[in-house]
């Protein structure tokens, strides 16, 4: 999409399938793409080198290691973020995480006017009761995040949604489009929404 282009977008776990692609997907329309990544350094290099977006290593449940990685940030993207994609795995999510990467973005979104953030929850879709209850809460903490940050950043031209992936029934490309439409101007008037991938399998 052309509303895209030269826009500045920070992606979280950017070495997983659905970071990747959506970093892969960003730069090829043009934008400033930066990535986290933690443990999968080879595979964070790779993809820097592939599509020249920067790197970033973070621990993004340490508000240490967020606050040392957002310095390389600002600087690398001029002080100016126009997409968060807050990418994790529901197995690895940790609304702390989250929160810890969406605070300072939100800092110089309020400075900018304007700004897009998207929370993405995918899971395998597998596993017993255990897996159903962390996937639960994991999901009920994104959506009442998302939700709160929508109704106070309103105002201030900040719009945050969330995308809920079943990893089972859908493909990473198949988020990242979704991704793409919600950071562009064409999504505008949507914030505060959570929407279902699952192909109509959970219902």
């Amino acid at each position: 999409m052309t509303n895209n282009k030269s826009k500045r977008v920070l992606i979280t776990d950017g070495s997983s399938p659905v970071g990747s692609e959506a970093v892969r997907h960003f730069v090829a329309r043009g934008a400033t793409v930066v990535f986290l990544y933690n443990s999968e350094q080879n595979q964070a290099f790779e993809l820097s080198r592939e599509t020249g977006a920067l790197a970033v290593r973070c621990n993004a449940g340490s508000m240490e290691s967020v606050r040392n990685a957002m310095g390389v940030i600002r600087e690398y993207l001029e002080g100016e973020v126009d997409v968060l994609i807050n990418n994790a795995d529901i197995e690895e999510t940790r609304i702390n995480s989250m929160y810890y990467c969406t605070k300072p973005v939100l800092h110089l979104m309020i400075k900018q006017g304007s700004g897009s953030i998207i929370n993405v929850c995918s899971c395998s879709g597998n596993g017993g009761l255990a897996e159903k209850i962390r996937h639960s809460s994991a999901r009920a903490g994104a959506e009442e995040l998302t939700i709160s940050l929508a109704r106070e950043m309103a105002a201030k031209g900040i719009r945050i949604n969330c995308i809920v992936s079943n990893d089972k029934y859908c493909s990473p490309d198949s988020v990242v489009n979704l991704i793409e439409f919600l950071a562009s101007s064409k999504a505008r008037y949507i914030s505060g929404q959570s929407i279902d991938i699952n192909g109509g399998f959970e219902l």
